[in-house]
């Protein structure tokens, strides 16, 4: 009733399983290099095998399967696979069910299956799309991780977990859609998705966690929901292309590195309920020009502005004497502590920092200039001549 890995079985090419089996043990198929079919009677109850196709031109087969789950490496390395269709009993697909299967293209996922295993699809190089029903409830870590040919991902608002660099290096992913539903998600999740563009984020999701899009050099902005109360570290590190972002007055937390490599990032607000800024959060930002800074800021950790040399600007939101009572680590630091103080900055409707000084930094060069001619020269040169009058009646 039960079939375990059978050594001998590495140049089968086809296997027919009789009914008396129930239980396929791990690795069954493991190596299996010529096998180009696989059919599976009603009885087998769980398919925990593991098969490798790779030297064959012919699309495995696989036969109807009545279980509760693909197990573990069941079609791992079955390099020739190139389409499957799953059955609607299936709950679960269990780890490298289907990793490292380069010529697969395409997979419907049934209704039924709850569960999409620890590298279940990594390095399926060949597939392009992935549709997830309404049923999944958690997405292994690595679990389409090397996929580098899906262009876009929906996660339905079913899924509550989602494992580390789930979808780490797509190199053509494009899009995302995030639920709110996600409770727990690992780090990395879209690190290096060089291509991604395009993110949104649902209202409610709490957290963006560390090296969420550590590398993601195609990402221009994204919108922030306002439930989001902390960043990660590293969360954008590296996002090259990154010229804008908008934090939420939400944000409490702002991790090591969460912005650090942003090199084209030009304009940067601290969230009013920030108390500290991380150490190296802006590092390398070397484009940031201004940056806007609550008085709820206590204190600002070492590199948190290293080499972030063109930042001449810095507008806080608080007096003098409050600026010169925050803890700010002066080691990497220098552009901040060098830069000008504009004090009592608040914000304009438009979101632009504005001072009491503003109006006056905004008179035209020739209105100062008259300005300085009629306060400076024109009394000067009045007393001069009335200096030389005075000379002459004498």
């Amino acid at each position: 009733s039960t079939l375990m890995r059978s050594s001998a079985a590495s140049d089968v090419y086809k296997r027919q399983l009789p009914d008396s089996v129930i239980t396929i043990g791990r690795r069954a198929f493991y190596e299996c290099k010529c096998l180009a079919m696989v059919s599976i009677q009603e009885g087998a109850d769980d398919l925990t095998g593991s098969s490798v196709c790779s030297e064959k031109d012919s699309i495995p087969k696989i036969g109807d399967i009545d279980g509760m789950c693909i197990g573990i490496e069941a079609f791992c390395r079955c390099s020739r696979l190139k389409s499957v269709a799953l059955p609607p009993k299936l709950v679960s697909i269990n780890d490298r069910a289907f990793s490292d299967c380069a010529d697969l293209a395409s997979i419907v996922i049934p209704g039924s299956i709850t569960s999409i295993g620890n590298e279940a699809f990594s390095d399926c190089w060949s597939l392009s799309s992935i549709v997830f029903p309404d049923s999944v409830v958690s997405i292994g870590y690595e679990a389409f991780s090397g996929c580098e040919s899906i262009a876009s991902i929906t996660i339905p608002s079913s899924v509550t977990s989602i494992g580390k660099k789930a979808f780490y290096d797509c190199e053509s992913l494009k899009s995302i859609t995030m639920p709110s539903s996600i409770t727990r998600m690992g780090e990395n999740i879209f690190g290096f998705c060089n291509n991604l563009e395009k993110v949104v984020l649902s209202n409610g999701i709490v957290r963006i966690w560390d090296n969420a899009f550590s590398g993601c050099n195609h990402l221009t902005s994204i919108a922030i929901p306002d439930s989001v109360t902390s960043i990660g570290d590293g969360a954008f590190e590296s996002c090259y292309s990154m010229k804008s972002i908008s934090l939420p007055d939400t944000v409490e937390h702002i991790g090591h590195l969460a912005f650090g490599g942003c090199k084209n990032l030009t304009v940067f607000k601290i969230p009013h309920n920030v108390n500290e800024i991380g150490s190296s959060a802006l590092y390398g930002c070397r484009k940031l020009n201004q940056v806007t800074i609550p008085n709820s800021i206590k204190s600002v950790m070492p590199c948190a502005f290293m080499n972030c040399n063109a930042l001449l600007d810095v507008y806080f939101c608080g007096s003098k004497e409050e600026w010169l009572a925050m803890d700010i680590e002066s080691y990497g630091n220098k552009r901040l502590l060098t830069a000008k103080i504009h004090y009592n900055a608040v914000e304009k409707e438009d979101g632009a920092p504005e001072t009491q000084s503003t109006l006056l930094q905004t008179i035209p060069a020739r209105v100062w200039a008259f300005i300085r001619l009629c306060t400076l020269y024109l009394p000067r040169a009045f007393k001069r001549k009335a200096a030389r009058r005075k000379l002459k009646e004498r």
